[in-house]
């Protein structure tokens, strides 16, 4: 089962990979090196059902490759920490504004003023 693309278009995702992840002159992911590594790397997959990155890092530590294999340890560990989606904020910011505007119905005139003359 043939799990890495055509090496062209692995090699220009590697590059951009890698100038993603720069900064200045340090960088986390050799985009030359995780070409190579996967490479390598992808006869070893064979034994795996899918290629999920989850399954792979488990992979990579199980059989303590990750002095051969950093880049993609690195690369798969970036990946796995972004998250798929904002809704989790974007939830928040919706209950928190359902929570305003009902606090902001329920507060009658008298409460507002007590509220005011209690203030220094």
């Amino acid at each position: 089962m043939k799990i890495i693309p055509e090496k062209s278009i692995l090699e220009k995702a590697c590059a951009n990979l890698q100038i993603s992840l720069t900064d200045g002159e340090k960088y986390d992911v050799s985009g030359c090196e995780l070409v190579a590594e996967l490479m390598s790397l992808n006869p070893l997959l064979k034994d795996l059902q899918s290629a999920e990155p989850l399954k792979v890092l488990q992979l990579i530590k199980k059989n303590d490759w990750l002095d051969i294999f950093p880049n993609v340890w690195t690369a798969l560990h970036i990946l796995l920490t972004i998250p798929v989606t904002v809704a989790k904020g974007e939830r928040s910011f919706s209950k928190l504004k359902l929570t305003k505007t009902y606090l902001r119905s329920t507060v009658s005139g008298k409460t507002i003023n007590q509220i005011l003359e209690s203030c220094p």
